[in-house]
């Protein structure tokens, strides 16, 4: 399988990210620079947050390479959350539009307009921006990702770079099924094949994220016959909603043998607990 690296040779690009692609992709220093500025959350809670935590160390280099070049391009980021990707972005020539439900108040101002609203729906005309990115958003939204693909579509002009989480099994509490993941894979005409080594949370990570998950990268361009369009069937549609609810289920069970463990290890070694940072934050 090829790494993808390059995206924009192709007219789409569908990939599981996997460790030579990440032994390929080029670090980027400056990302990190960001998130030191940023401060919270980047830095109290790395393995989370931190541009260089399990996914993000693959999916911030690919990403900047699937919107590249950025001098004088429209961009739309959906999802920033406190990501240093739009300011990245900004400081490299791109006009900037930063979306998420929470507008952070303490980010750099430096280029980058903030505006509050999320998917499904988002206030802006069609064909707005040049390229529309969403990082790692999709995996933890509670509903179906066609009508999101199908809003960040409308509003791009070009391109429509996204990246999210794959669950591999029943264990992993985040990440879309596999039936989403094909049925993205027969809309753009690209036959998925798995990493025989995929891209995994380390061990230190997986206190966290758990084990089975992978990434996947996807970007398109808009051809002369428009965008791809992503449907289910009711038997998907149904077999996604179970997936979902399974994953709730899961990250219930998981929140509570969390804190089971952290009390078990508050009461044993309590002069280690008291100042480790909380590193389950994501699932609190």
């Amino acid at each position: 399988m090829s790494s993808g690296l390059n995206p924009r040779r192709a007219s789409s690009t569908l990939v599981v990210g996997s460790q030579s692609d990440l032994a390929a992709a080029a670090r980027i220093p400056e990302l990190l620079a960001i998130d030191r500025e940023i401060g919270h959350p980047a830095m109290m809670n790395p393995l989370v947050y931190n541009s260089e935590a399990w996914s993000r160390r693959l999916e911030l280099p690919w990403a900047i390479g699937a919107l590249s070049p950025f001098e004088g391009v429209s961009v739309l980021d959906v999802g920033s959350g406190a990501s240093p990707l739009p300011f990245y972005l900004s400081r490299h020539g791109a006009s900037v539009v930063s979306i998420d439900p929470e507008v952070m108040r303490d980010l750099p101002r430096d280029g980058v307009r903030r505006v509050q609203c999320a998917l499904p729906r988002l206030p802006f005309r069609d064909a707005s921006f040049d390229v529309v990115c969403c990082i790692s958003v999709l995996e933890h939204l509670p509903f179906l990702i066609d009508e999101c693909f199908a809003e960040l579509c409308r509003i791009a002009r070009r391109r429509v770079v996204l990246t999210f989480d794959i669950a591999l099994s029943p264990v992993a509490v985040v990440g879309l099924s596999a039936v989403e993941l094909k049925a993205l894979s027969r809309a753009v005409g690209k036959r998925l094949e798995f990493p025989k080594e995929p891209l995994e949370p380390t061990a230190a990570e997986r206190g966290i994220w758990v084990m089975q998950l992978a990434v996947c990268m996807f970007q398109a361009n808009r051809t002369d016959d428009g965008w791809p369009t992503l449907r289910f069937s009711k038997t998907q549609r149904a077999m996604i909603k179970l997936h979902r609810r399974f994953q709730r289920w899961a990250g219930i069970v998981r929140k509570q043998m969390l804190r089971t463990r952290d009390r078990v290890l508050a009461k044993r070694h309590p002069e280690l607990t008291s100042a480790a940072p909380n590193q389950h934050a994501r699932f609190k």
